[in-house]
């Protein structure tokens, strides 16, 4: 055979022996040759890639068990004493600039004939596209190892430079695929001070993140080698330009600023009972902490893709993402946090909350609380919503003052809170002493301010109900007789959605407990004053229909007008 002459002097083709059946080869007149002494010959042999190559041609079809311990040349001048596991370079891969990496990547000349690539393949070796040599876990170890290469130089080791070219040249190689390879930020580079710093933590040179961050906070690489490399290699291994994302399957892997916090605000978002939640995978954005200039890193912020903003569905409960609780809890927009402003636009929020100026998009994306939904779902809001209702700076809507404490009990549930120094008894006015009205015909006879609610308020508040100051009750005079003899308690009824009212009620006009006059008391019998307020109080009270008593007292104040109020009532059923 042509390609071993000069390694078996006196070789001969196969053909001029007595027997055909290649690959054989024939020492001249003494002795046949069989590949596996073929491939004992050429061990230790230095002959050019071309050589191997139409030596790999010449063996392909030979069986591979004679053939395991065939050498190949290898890139970076090594020598491979077998096929198996060594990377055959593919078109497109860089592989006169991968030598200091170590890779077992063969010389590409060596490799180029189709019958070559092919016997090499049968023996072990894989085809070596830029992403499975990236994947190579000897080019991961040597990104990792990189940094430390640097402060501690091993003789014989690649040079730092050498090495970081050689992994920016297999990351533009490979492309989209380098993609999602956290490990590649941890590559050396030369930064324009001098110095080497990980790629994660330095900036390209103009980036407009440099412009948002306070002086000095991440270093900047050297302009040389961002001018001599590919931009978008350099952002595959970390190097910034913007805010840059960061990914983990729980909040203890997330190398971000506040990251416990944030996970036991969501957490703080599930019910009591919940079993332990299984997080999805997770999206962060890193480095808000190093911001000097909100403006612009709002708007840097913007442009990130949308799972940087997305929502964290755990246990079915929605809850922020990491990057909008995160920027909603601390004083980005003027020195003041999102979530203690409010949205543009009339709102139940208006007079507790100042306006948050931002424009439409950042609004969509910041998301300041509309509602007291917004606010009650967080334990912090709440807390501070708290002591917003006892601010005499602040109003509040009247239509939110009789439910907006029992609605803070109830978000705030098992929590430790500090009672607040005034409680808000008016839309706009707060007191410092007040009772918790926990039974509407107690109101005439408690000599303070009141706040609507139970013992939850109470407890949330420290302050008492007024069924524990008020102690007396009035006395009844007069006879009892049935409601249902009343004038105008037909329609009550009616609209009560009863054939006829039960119980019986005592009407004195003079009713008092203590001296105090008193409108209405529940009992068996009921007694009130005798007025159509009073009664629709007492009725709606003991039918258990208070969002009633308006309509039941109109039907005591016209039992004359029976009929025209229950034709109005009719009106209301009619199908338009």
């Amino acid at each position: 055979m042509a390609a071993l002459a000069g390694v078996l002097p006196g070789l001969l083709p196969a053909a001029w022996s007595r027997r055909t059946d290649a690959p054989v080869f024939t020492a001249l007149g003494v002795r046949r040759i069989g590949p596996a002494e073929a491939v004992e010959a050429v061990r230790g042999v230095d002959r050019p890639p071309g050589w191997w190559a139409r030596l790999y041609a010449a063996l392909d079809g030979a069986d591979r068990e004679e053939l395991g311990a065939l050498p190949v040349p290898l890139a970076d001048g090594r020598t491979a004493h077998g096929p198996a596991g060594v990377l055959l370079p593919v078109e497109g891969l860089p592989a006169a600039r991968l030598a200091p990496l170590g890779l077992r990547l063969a010389d590409p000349d060596a490799v180029a004939p189709p019958a070559a690539r092919r016997l090499l393949e049968r023996l072990g070796a894989r085809p070596a596209t830029a992403a499975a040599v990236l994947a190579d876990p000897v080019v991961r170890a040597a990104v990792e190892h990189s940094l430390a290469a640097v402060e501690d130089a091993v003789p014989d080791e690649p040079d730092p430079a050498e090495l970081a070219d050689a992994v920016l040249a297999l990351v533009a190689a490979a492309g989209p695929a380098a993609d999602g390879q956290p490990w590649l930020a941890e590559l050396a580079l030369p930064d324009d001070d001098g110095g080497w710093a990980p790629a994660g933590e330095l900036l390209l040179p103009g980036a407009p993140l440099a412009g948002v961050l306070e002086p000095g906070a991440l270093g900047v690489l050297d302009a040389a080698v961002a001018a001599a490399a590919e931009h978008d290699a350099l952002r595959r291994v970390g190097v910034l330009d913007t805010f840059a994302l960061v990914t983990a399957g729980d909040p203890d892997a997330l190398d971000v600023d506040a990251a416990e916090e944030w996970a036991d605000a969501v957490l703080d978002r599930l019910p009591r009972d919940a079993p332990a939640p299984d997080w999805p995978a997770l999206t962060a954005v890193r480095d808000l902490e190093l911001v000097a200039d909100w403006p612009a890193a709002l708007r840097l912020l913007a442009e990130l893709p949308a799972a940087a903003w997305d929502d964290v569905i755990l246990g079915g409960v929605p809850a922020p993402g990491y990057l909008r609780w995160w920027l909603a809890t601390h004083p980005v927009l003027d020195g003041r946090r999102p979530d203690r402003l409010r949205a543009p636009g009339p709102g139940p929020l208006q007079g507790l909350y100042e306006l948050a100026e931002l424009d439409d998009r950042l609004l969509r994306l910041v998301r300041p609380p509309a509602t007291v939904d917004d606010v009650l779902a967080d334990v912090d809001g709440a807390i501070d919503l708290l002591h917003r209702l006892g601010d005499p700076a602040r109003v509040v809507r009247l239509d939110l003052l009789g439910s907006i404490y029992p609605r803070l009990a109830e978000a705030l549930d098992g929590v430790d809170v500090d009672p607040p120094g005034r409680v808000r008894v008016a839309p706009d006015r707060v007191a410092a002493d007040a009772v918790v009205l926990d039974a509407p015909w107690l109101q005439s006879l408690v000599r303070t301010d009141v706040v609507p609610g139970g013992a939850a308020v109470a407890d949330l508040l420290d302050l008492p109900l007024a069924s524990e100051v008020v102690r007396s009750a009035p006395s009844s005079r007069g006879p009892g007789r049935p409601w249902a003899e009343l004038p105008g308690a037909a329609l009550a009824a009616a609209r009560l959605g009863v054939g006829e009212l039960t119980g019986e009620v005592v009407v004195d006009p003079r009713l008092a407990a203590d001296g105090v006059p008193v409108a209405w008391w529940p009992g068996e019998p009921d007694r009130v004053d005798g007025t159509p307020a009073a009664l629709g109080r007492a009725l709606a009270w003991r039918a258990g229909r208070w969002e009633l008593r308006q309509a039941l007292a109109e039907a005591f104040a016209a039992p004359d007008r029976v009929l025209d109020l229950a034709a109005e009532d009719a009106i209301g059923h009619w199908s338009y």
